[in-house]
């Protein structure tokens, strides 16, 4: 976890210093100029593939198997539930019906950066393909004709503590759900599916944030599980704390606060 963060840091960083060479090289206002020029290009690039696609409702219900050796009913055979409704050039995509989130098993996906990625991924690999239309920008434009309609405390949108650390393989099932909704409208743009996993969760996995905000009674971790992940814990909030101090220095320098 904090190798992938140090990555996603390092990444962040060099991005940061080819942004500001940009704005050295040609100005901030050519620079904003040209953000928004390429965000509405992307933007119109999607609305022109979804108009092709004929008005109407298109829907696919499939189900993740949860916890197969569970007495409780509730946490297998969780349907994942997508209806898209196409009107001239925008999509909706409504997750009413999925599952109710699990509260004690990590199975939930977060709708921000989770469920929202499936959608918008799917849709853009079924529409816009650039085997067939060549080099597509990837950025906000291309998700400005798409709104995401998701039931608070569904599995596709938990609320807090509900665990989320197997989150990509209920993600996974949620763009396969997408994709197969999509074939109604597009059947030659869809594959025959998507791979999934499978994730073995462990007493100790994934729950050392929780269990610092005094929950982990909640996903059934004891004290002694916690003794074995509370110091890469403080590892990890010394790391952000450092992380943000940088970042605000960075942004003040920048901006000559």
């Amino acid at each position: 976890m904090v190798g992938d963060m140090d990555a996603q840091v390092a990444a962040a960083r060099i991005g940061a210093e080819r942004m500001v060479e940009l704005v050295e090289r040609y100005g901030l206002e050519t620079f904003d100029l040209a953000c928004d020029a390429l965000m509405d290009h992307a933007e119109r690039l999607m609305r022109q593939a979804i108009s092709k696609l004929p008005d109407g409702i298109y829907r696919a219900e499939t189900a993740i198997d949860g916890y197969l050796d569970s007495d409780d009913p509730a946490k297998k055979e969780l349907p994942i539930v997508v209806t898209i409704t196409k009107k001239d050039d925008s999509l909706t995509v409504d997750l009413t019906g999925t599952a109710p989130q699990v509260p004690d098993r990590p199975i939930n996906m977060p709708l921000e950066g989770t469920a929202d990625i499936a959608i918008w991924l799917t849709i853009r690999s079924v529409l816009l393909d650039t085997e067939v239309h060549g080099h597509i920008p990837v950025n906000a434009g291309l998700i400005r004709p798409i709104t995401i309609v998701a039931p608070k405390g569904c599995l596709a949108n938990p609320t807090f503590p509900a665990p989320t650390i197997a989150r990509f393989c209920p993600g996974n099932q949620l763009a396969d759900t997408v994709m197969k909704a999509l074939a109604q409208a597009v059947p030659g743009n869809v594959s025959a599916g998507i791979g999934n996993l499978k994730v073995i969760c462990e007493p100790c996995g994934g729950s050392g944030l929780i269990a610092a905000k005094g929950l982990a009674s909640k996903v059934g971790m004891s004290e002694a599980d916690w003794r074995k992940v509370e110091p890469t814990f403080h590892k990890l909030l010394t790391l952000l704390a450092r992380w943000e101090d940088e970042a605000k220095a960075v942004i003040a320098a920048h901006h000559n606060i």
